[in-house]
Order: structure tokens, then C-alpha cells, then sequence
């Protein structure tokens, strides 16, 4: 199942990342992005784009474990269509109580676009990095 909605995506895209899940290209990406995400990271494809990524974590459980300590502006805007929804996800930062504020374990999780698909959930169908 695809995730709901804008911050839905993003935790969804950070798990994918913290596990090195190259399965979710297919699932969570359309052709276009998985094009866009392999030539961002300039590789041959969105499972090494994913492994590329992976690699960049330092400590998975808090890149990408729940709950998260993760803070930041993650900007969600509706396009012309309210299925279509572009997620700025490229300022975020982990917190914890005891520590403070400290970069996030791994990469920013980028600049995405993500369309609704009835009866599933949202697509990223533009991903861009930050």
C-alpha cells in the first residue's frame, strides 16, 4: 500500500533509505522518478540509487525508525490537482532530549512530487535532490 499523503511519503521514502529496500522502486516510484532518482545520484538505476543512499546512513534505526526524532519544515503544496502534491523534505534534522539538535543520520530525503492513485495512495512520480 502506497503512503496517504505528503509527510506520509517522506517517512515512507526514509524507511526505503534506512533499509536499503531496493524492492520499494518499483512500488513507491514511477518510471519517470526512478529515472530522475538513478541520474541524480549518477547511477545506473533506482536500486543503486537506493543502496547509493543507504550507504549515507549512519545510524538506520534513527534515519528511519519510529518514532522518529525527526524535525524540520517539510513543505507540502497541492498543485492544480488536489491528488498531485510537491513535498520539499530537504531541511530536516534529528532531535533527542538528551543530545539536541544534530544533522540527521543519512541524506536529505529531496525534492518529491507525488500523485495520488485511486484506491492506493500516493506516488512519487518527480523526485529531485536537494
Amino acid at each position: 500500500m502506497l503512503p496517504r499523503g505528503g509527510i506520509d511519503v517522506v517517512n515512507t521514502w526514509m524507511t526505503v533509505i534506512s533499509r536499503g529496500d531496493t524492492t520499494a522502486c518499483t512500488a513507491l516510484f514511477s518510471a519517470a522518478a526512478q529515472k530522475q532518482l538513478a541520474q541524480a545520484y549518477q547511477v545506473a538505476d533506482c536500486p543503486a540509487a537506493v543502496r547509493h543512499l543507504h550507504d549515507q546512513v549512519d545510524n538506520a534505526h534513527k534515519y528511519g525508525g519510529w518514532p522518529r526524532k525527526i524535525k524540520g519544515k517539510v513543505v507540502s503544496t497541492h498543485l492544480s490537482k488536489a491528488e498531485t502534491v510537491r513535498i520539499d523534505a530537504c531541511k530536516l534534522y534529528y532531535t533527542d532530549i538528551h543530545t539536541g539538535d544534530a544533522p540527521l543520520h543519512g541524506p536529505q530525503p529531496g525534492r518529491l512530487v507525488a500523485t495520488l492513485e485511486l484506491n492506493a495512495g500516493h506516488r512519487i512520480t518527480e523526485y529531485h535532490q536537494c
